[in-house]
């Protein structure tokens, strides 16, 4: 989830979003995805952000001063599209199985 919002914030509908951590987590997240996050959830979500960055799926932007604002690496950048391009591609053959012939 967080991945997605932050691609959105990069490259998506979101660009005119902050893509630092600090805003994604929880207030866009909440946003995009219209839930409320709870401590818990957030905590994991800060937790999973770091296995991202040790990973290499996440980096620090370098053009911005502060460490909260991070950047989708290529791989990072095909894992979301991947993903995206799987979910559509799933939920257009789901439809197409349930639409009735005419």
């Amino acid at each position: 989830m967080f991945l997605r919002v932050l691609y959105e914030c990069l490259y998506g509908k979101m660009q005119s979003y902050s893509h630092g951590t600090d805003s994604i987590v929880p207030s866009w997240m909440n946003k995009h995805f219209n839930m409320e996050m709870t401590p818990e959830e957030i905590q994991l979500t800060h937790e999973a952000i770091q296995e991202l960055k040790n990973s290499g799926i996440i980096v620090q932007d370098s053009t911005q001063r502060e460490d909260v604002f991070q950047i989708l690496t290529a791989k990072g950048k095909e894992i979301v599209e991947k993903q995206h391009y799987d979910t559509l591609e799933t939920h257009i053959g789901s439809c197409l199985y349930r639409c009735p012939t005419s």
